[in-house]
């Protein structure tokens, strides 16, 4: 009996359990309804909670994507510009090849991140605010990486580190926007690798 009960999770862990099944609803209902189709009482239904779980959880709709944004899209993202010891232009290959690895794990997820930034573009909203928020910090850490590569000789001096990484964060979002509309014609994986391979040979001082 004691065994049993100590075996229970704890109130932090329902939270965190509650919390993660929410956010992978809101991946669900977003492929399948769209950004505006998902509504917070559809997306906790669609957890299996009261309706009131989105609003009590994050305060808002936005405030889960905001969430879903964070864990699932941004850490990621930005994780390979944080590496100890690797050379900057590889840490900024790595960076573009992330939405890579975020395809592979959970396309859906990656399909309904796309699909919400296409749907609010143009719109004054805080979850687009959000998406150009990341947009920018994706940006800023390839200029990072770039211009350690610089200091490392890993990268060409002569580059513009700021206008080379605003051209990696605009192809490889291009690419997957393109995938997102065409996904049956669209090799993302291939598409993103292709492109890495050109950056590496425009920013590298040696073929990468």
């Amino acid at each position: 009996m004691i065994a049993a009960m100590s075996a229970r999770p704890t109130q932090e862990e329902r939270v965190q359990a509650s919390t993660e099944a929410l956010l992978d609803a809101a991946v669900k209902v977003v492929a399948e309804r769209g950004y505006a189709g998902a509504s917070p009482a559809l997306i906790a239904a669609h957890a299996g909670f009261d309706r009131k779980m989105v609003h009590h959880r994050f305060g808002s709709k936005e405030g889960l994507f905001r969430a879903l944004f964070e864990r699932s899209f941004q850490r990621p993202l930005l994780a390979p510009t944080t590496a100890v010891g690797v050379p900057g232009l590889d840490r900024a290959a790595n960076t573009m090849l992330a939405l890579e690895d975020m395809w592979r794990d959970d396309p859906d997820f990656l399909r309904a991140i796309f699909t919400v930034a296409f749907q609010v573009a143009g719109t004054r909203s805080e979850i687009g605010d959000i998406f150009h928020t990341w947009i920018a910090t994706a940006r800023d850490a390839v200029e990072r990486a770039l211009a350690d590569g610089q200091r490392d000789g890993s990268v060409r001096p002569d580059l513009d580190a700021a206008r080379a990484a605003q051209a990696a964060v605009d192809a490889t979002t291009g690419l997957t926007y393109r995938w997102c509309q065409e996904p049956d014609s669209t090799d993302l994986a291939l598409e993103l690798r292709s492109w890495v391979t050109v950056a590496r040979q425009l920013f590298g001082t040696r073929p990468g």
